[in-house]
């Protein structure tokens, strides 16, 4: 009976981490809450997101990371995190997340820098990096959070489209 309970537990177990969503910081996109960022971090600012819900910025504990800025929704759960790190550990970034996440889009370089895309279930990781900057920013992101940011832009664009139309 033993036995096959614990068969029960570590069944449940590995089914539910296996299905988990990215981590960054310690913090699992669409289930971590802001309170569990204040408990874990140091704020070092706090500001409305343009769209939806808050921005955080945290004070960087990573060995890299010179930024960090974590945005919640409307109902304070963790949907974003970007880091911001030395580009010159580029590729060093890209092999942990290649071996860790599904490769989406393989490194493009383009004449302004770098960008590599990967996914998991539920979220995007974007490694991108610029020649005009000494940063690169490493960008989780929950799917619907991503789309709704793609959607509103859009709209944004046609809108100030739309408005240059009507003074011409």
């Amino acid at each position: 009976m033993f036995i096959k309970n614990l068969l029960y537990f570590i069944t449940i177990f590995v089914s539910l981490n296996s299905y988990s969503n990215p981590t960054p910081l310690g913090l699992e996109l669409n289930k971590a809450t802001a309170s569990d960022l204040i408990k874990k971090y140091t704020i070092t600012g706090k500001e409305l997101n343009y769209w939806q819900g808050h921005n955080y910025f945290i004070e960087p504990n990573e060995k890299y990371t010179s930024q960090a800025l974590v945005i919640c929704n409307d109902f304070n759960i963790i949907e974003a995190v970007i880091l911001t790190i030395d580009k010159n550990k580029f590729e060093e970034f890209y092999k942990i997340l290649k071996d860790k996440y599904i490769l989406v889009d393989n490194v493009i370089e383009q004449e302004s820098g770098k960008m590599a895309t990967f996914r998991n279930d539920d979220c995007l990781v974007i490694l991108e990096s610029s020649e005009d900057n000494s940063n690169m920013e490493l960008v989780y992101i929950t799917n619907n959070f991503y789309k709704d940011f793609l959607n509103k832009l859009e709209k944004e664009e046609k809108l100030e489209q739309i408005q240059i139309k009507n003074l011409l």
